[in-house]
C-alpha cells in the first residue's frame, strides 16, 4: 500500500509535485479511506496525518514537496481507521489521536486517546493530554473564544462529551461530559457561542447536541429528529443547517433548536456541506453537486 501527497496549481490544475510514502493494507469500514484525513497548510509548510496499525504519522513537508520534519505518535488501535485532520494555531499543529479501547479484535491492545501540539516549525512535541478512550471518534477540534478574550480549542468525544482545552498548554477549562452516548464522527460547530455536535451508530439513534460555552457551559437541547451521523453542522445568520446521512436536509433556529424546514434532498450524504455567497453547497453519496439557497422559511 502506498499513500500519497499531491501538489497541484490553483490557477490551472497542472500537478507541481507528488510525494510517496510506503504503508500497509489493514481494515476500515466501509465509508472511511486511507486518505480521510484532510491537510493543513500554512505560508511555509503542508501538515499531514494519517495511521496504520504500527504508526499514527504527523509529517510536515515545504512547499516544494520536501520533508521538514515527521513524528512517529506511536501505535494504532481502532475499529474503522483513521480519519482526524490536524489545524494550525499559532505556532502549534494540533492532532487529535483518538483511539480504541472496546469492542477490540482478539489480541487487540487497548489505544490510549490524547490531544497532541507540536511546534509548527521543528515538530518538537509541546503538549500532550490524555482523554478517556471508549472508542475511535473523527472529530477535528476548532478555535473559540473564552468570555476573557482567550482562545480555546473545543472538542467533541463520545467519552469526554462537549469539552475546551487551552490550545497554548493543552489545560482544561470546563467539559460538558453528558453531550453524547455513542460514537462521534463529526466535527465541533461554533455558532453564537453554541457548540453543536452530533453523535450516532450505524444502526441508527443519532442526534445533535448544542452546548452552550462561556460562563456556564451545558447542555441546551438535542436534534433527535433526521440528524447527522458523519456530516458535520454548518450555520450562518442564526440559522444552523443539518444533513442526514440518509438524504434529508433540515433549517434550525440556533439558539432554540426549533425547526424551521426539513426536506428530502436526495438519498444520502457522507461529506460535510459549506456555505459561501448565500447557498450551501454538498456533495450527495452519488457525487451530484447541490446548491441549496440559505433560507429561513424553506428549502430552495
Amino acid at each position: 500500500a502506498t499513500r500519497y501527497v499531491l501538489c497541484y496549481s490553483s490557477a490551472d490544475g497542472r500537478q507541481l509535485w507528488q510525494r510517496e510514502f510506503p504503508s500497509q493494507t489493514h481494515h476500515l469500514h466501509d465509508r472511511n479511506t486511507y486518505a480521510s484525513s484532510t491537510p493543513v497548510v500554512d505560508d511555509k509548510r503542508v501538515y499531514v496525518a494519517w495511521s496504520d496499525p504500527n504508526r499514527v504519522t504527523l509529517m510536515a513537508l515545504d512547499h516544494d514537496g520536501n520533508d521538514a520534519w515527521d513524528s512517529d505518535l506511536g501505535t494504532w488501535t481502532s475499529q474503522h481507521g483513521f480519519g482526524s485532520s490536524p489545524i494550525r494555531f499559532e505556532d502549534l499543529v494540533i492532532l487529535s489521536n483518538s483511539q480504541q479501547a472496546e469492542q477490540l479484535e482478539p489480541g487487540q491492545t487497548p489505544g490510549q486517546t490524547c490531544i497532541m501540539a507540536f511546534d509548527a516549525q521543528t515538530g518538537k512535541m509541546r503538549w500532550r493530554t490524555p482523554r478517556k478512550t471508549i472508542r475511535v471518534c473523527y472529530f477535528t477540534p476548532c478555535i473559540g473564544q473564552r468570555p476573557d478574550g482567550s482562545p480555546e480549542l473545543i472538542c467533541t468525544s463520545t467519552a469526554d462529551g462537549v469539552f475546551s482545552l487551552d490550545p497554548r498548554n493543552g489545560k482544561e477549562n470546563w467539559k460538558v461530559s453528558d453531550a453524547f452516548r455513542m460514537r462521534v464522527v463529526s466535527s465541533p460547530l461554533l455558532a453564537d457561542g453554541i457548540v453543536f455536535g452530533s453523535t450516532g451508530s450505524g444502526g441508527g439513534g443519532n442526534y445533535v447536541s448544542a452546548v452552550q460555552t462561556g460562563e456556564n457551559p451545558r447542555l441546551l437541547y438535542k436534534v433527535d429528529r433526521n440528524a447527522p451521523y458523519v456530516p458535520t453542522v454548518v450555520a450562518k445568520d442564526g440559522l444552523a443547517y443539518l444533513l442526514y446521512d440518509k438524504g434529508t436536509a433540515s433549517c434550525i433556529d440556533v439558539k432554540t433548536g426549533a425547526v424551521h424546514w426539513r426536506e428530502r434532498v436526495t438519498s444520502g450524504f457522507s461529506g460535510s456541506p459549506v456555505i459561501t455567497d448565500g447557498k450551501l453547497y454538498v456533495i450527495d453519496d452519488d457525487g451530484k453537486v447541490y446548491a441549496i439557497y440559505n433560507d429561513r422559511d424553506h428549502l430552495i
